[in-house]
């Protein structure tokens, strides 16, 4: 596509004397708010109370009182939702990798559907595990009818059999009960994080509560003359400074 010039028109707008309109299609804005609510962002584990929200929308110049004036104008062309970890990694990972995942908000000014719920990463690797087990034991179920229709002597088959009779326990009950207690134990790691987290959280609030208190406390120590105190004090050199023409008299 050619390259084209911005065109420059009198702006319409009432009382705009003499500013002029500047415009072109590639003229874009974009902006970028720290959002406090609650969200639920793509490729993230957990609900969001704060997050980053970038918004591109279509932009325009207005050169007055020599100074050129830009303004965002329409509805946004784009406007998705990043956490601060997503942010960081963004910002940081100049043409590294295939990109940084982000959740869309607006697409030419139409709403985009909101993700219902994050995605409980327990239970789903639960059922992962559960899959795989139960294809486990489906082979093993057929590696034991093989053995079974193969006709070896008991004294053949029985080491084979056994075998696969120890291996179908562990598949059924042993390491279900080791998927159990790890899951118990990833619970109380994350509640342990949770309540350290919190803890960091609460101390590092009380400590700039305590700086800003420590500050005012300087401010309020430090000695101010009162309007009062400044007549007091000027009446006394006033009374110095008449004493002493006084005496040189």
């Amino acid at each position: 596509m050619p390259a084209t010039m911005p065109t420059q028109t009198p702006d319409p707008s009432p009382g705009s004397r003499d500013r002029i309109l500047v415009e072109h299609p590639a003229f874009g804005i974009v902006e970028l708010s720290k959002v406090s609510g609650s969200a639920v962002l793509f490729d993230s584990d957990f609900k969001h109370h704060g997050f980053i929200t970038v918004r591109v929308r279509h932009g325009v110049q207005y050169r007055d009182l020599s100074h050129d004036w830009n303004h965002a104008t329409g509805p946004a062309i784009v406007e998705f939702s990043m956490s601060h970890a997503q942010w960081a990694a963004f910002v940081g990972s100049f043409g590294m990798g295939g990109g940084v995942p982000c959740t869309l908000e607006q697409i030419d000014g139409l709403a985009v559907e909101e993700i219902a719920a994050p995605i409980d990463r327990r239970a789903q690797f639960k059922g992962e595990i559960a899959d795989k087990l139960a294809q486990l034991l489906a082979d093993l179920e057929k590696a034991q009818a093989a053995l079974e229709a193969a006709g070896l002597s008991k004294a053949r088959a029985k080491p084979i059999a056994d075998a696969l009779y120890r291996i179908r326990q562990e598949f059924e009950a042993n390491i279900p009960w080791v998927q159990q207690v790890f899951g118990e134990h990833v619970e109380s790691t994350i509640e342990a994080a949770r309540v350290e987290i919190n803890a960091h959280i609460t101390r590092t609030i009380e400590r700039a509560g305590l700086a800003h208190l420590t500050h005012l406390t300087e401010l309020t120590q430090a000695p101010i003359a009162l309007p009062g105190e400044v007549l007091t004090e000027r009446a006394a050199l006033a009374e110095a400074g008449g004493a002493k023409d006084g005496d040189e008299g």
